[in-house]
């Protein structure tokens, strides 16, 4: 599943996965928390964060980003393993990293203060076109599909989803 994470998605989600890469509300992990009420073991989550701020990209706040970790901390079926981030879509190598540079700050500082406890340990940055920056500021989760199965396909049914 590639995308925002919907509500009405997560019941399939949490079958058929064992990491969600983009919870981005305590209300999808809310929803998730029931979903994985049903599975023998926990569901791990990655935090999504809108480190660039475009309104074209899914995500928490920077600002909230650590809270909503913790509120995921308490869950009993949820656990938070790390963030996730997109580079902008514009600006280049010197945004991507400035953007990169900017989640693991945010990364370190959540770590630091215990959010998440000593599994948050995943920092997910980084595509196709920028993994190799991404991986330079600090990520150890790179998603590369585009190398490996080539650009996504439009076709009518995801158009629609």
């Amino acid at each position: 599943m590639i995308g925002t994470m919907q509500r009405n998605k997560v019941k399939k989600a949490v079958e058929a996965t064992r990491l969600i890469h983009s919870v981005d509300s305590l209300r999808l992990a809310e929803e998730i928390q029931i979903a994985a009420a049903r599975r023998e073991t926990p569901i791990e989550v990655l935090v999504e964060v809108n480190i660039s701020g475009e309104s074209s990209k899914q995500g928490v706040a920077p600002g909230a980003a650590r809270h909503l970790v913790a509120q995921i901390d308490t869950m009993v079926n949820v656990r938070p393993r790390g963030l996730m981030c997109m580079a902008p879509l514009t600006g280049g190598a010197d945004a991507a990293r400035a953007t990169f540079e900017r989640c693991r700050e945010l990364y370190d500082d959540i770590r630091q203060v215990g959010a998440g406890g000593e599994r948050f340990d995943i920092l997910s940055m980084g595509m196709t076109s920028d993994f190799e920056i991404a991986v330079q500021c600090g990520s150890n989760m790179v998603r590369v599909g585009g190398a490996v199965i080539g650009p996504p396909q439009v076709t009518e049914e995801s158009a629609d989803s």
